[in-house]
């Protein structure tokens, strides 16, 4: 669930507690810790796609606290939280062509491939 409006995990899980109350007042809760991965972390509305809803887009991601504002910033990122997780790119399957050198230009290609060896 998101939007403007999007409650956060605890709201959720205290509405659930009191629904089964209400049920069954004798039922016993854990605190349990709900982790709410939409809390902090911002995918991009890609241009692509805001301009067939009406929607101007970006390509910004926020990913623990940290800003990306380019699909380069954002690849970096990814490759360097593959690494952290022992993952080679050997590791890492693509299915379907979702990029095209012709997205990028001949530098940030040059400096993918160079600072990714991909």
């Amino acid at each position: 669930m998101y939007g403007d409006n999007h409650p956060n995990s605890l709201a959720i899980a205290i509405m659930a507690k009191l629904i089964a109350r209400k049920i069954d007042p004798s039922i016993q809760f854990e605190n349990i810790v709900i982790p709410d991965a939409l809390t902090n972390e911002i995918w991009p509305l890609y241009p692509e796609i805001g301009l067939s809803i009406g929607l101007a887009g970006h390509y910004s991601w926020r990913m623990f606290c940290d800003e990306y504002n380019s699909v380069v910033d954002y690849l970096i990122f990814a490759y360097n939280m593959y690494i952290k997780q022992n993952l080679s790119p050997g590791d890492i399957f693509v299915v379907g062509n979702v990029c095209h050198d012709s997205d990028f230009n001949d530098a940030e290609i040059s400096f993918l491939k160079h600072e990714l060896t991909i």
